[in-house]
């Protein structure tokens, strides 16, 4: 849970940029330690299969597709 804004979306890049540039520099750095590479890895993949599996059978990836267990 975010206690303070660590990131700013806008359609205009440049007001998402100009109101980011506002935000406390700590609290993002200390938002994104909490993250590391394994977990960001498991997420990914994660999205990926559940991609895979929406996918009709005859789009999906032959080689990954069959390396999936059934869902």
């Amino acid at each position: 849970m975010l206690n303070e804004p660590v990131g700013a979306l806008d359609e205009d890049l440049g007001r998402a940029i100009d109101r980011a540039q506002r935000l406390s520099r700590v609290a993002a750095a200390r938002y994104g330690a909490s993250f590391d590479w394994d977990m960001s890895t498991d997420q990914f993949v994660d999205v990926l299969e559940d991609a895979i599996r929406a996918q009709p059978a005859s789009h999906a990836p032959r080689q990954m597709a069959s390396a999936l267990p059934a869902a």
